[in-house]
């Protein structure tokens, strides 16, 4: 016996659409943030008053592998989303 209520039949398209772009784009400023962030931190690591400072040039390094890690999270899911994205405008032209 057929459900009366299918799932997935009863969706709004558009809104799954329109979610999917604004995480896209939120994603695409975080990136853009951590960037700026990064290339700071760089700048910072060339500070020649650096050579002689192990515990800051440590402290600046580890900022920098974390804002890496970031980085790379934040591309594994602007690439699932834009699957996602690609999957659903396929379903749904």
């Amino acid at each position: 016996m057929d459900d009366v209520f299918d799932k997935k039949t009863y969706y709004n398209s558009g809104k799954i659409k329109s979610r999917l772009l604004k995480q896209l784009e939120k994603y695409e400023k975080m990136l853009e943030k951590s960037e700026i962030k990064m290339a700071e931190l760089q700048m910072q690591l060339m500070d020649p008053s650096l050579a002689t400072d192990y515990t800051k040039l440590m402290e600046f390094q580890n900022q920098l592998d974390a804002e890496e890690h970031q980085q790379q999270t934040l591309l594994e899911r602007m690439m699932e989303t834009e699957t996602e994205l690609e999957e659903h405008s396929v379903k749904n032209p």
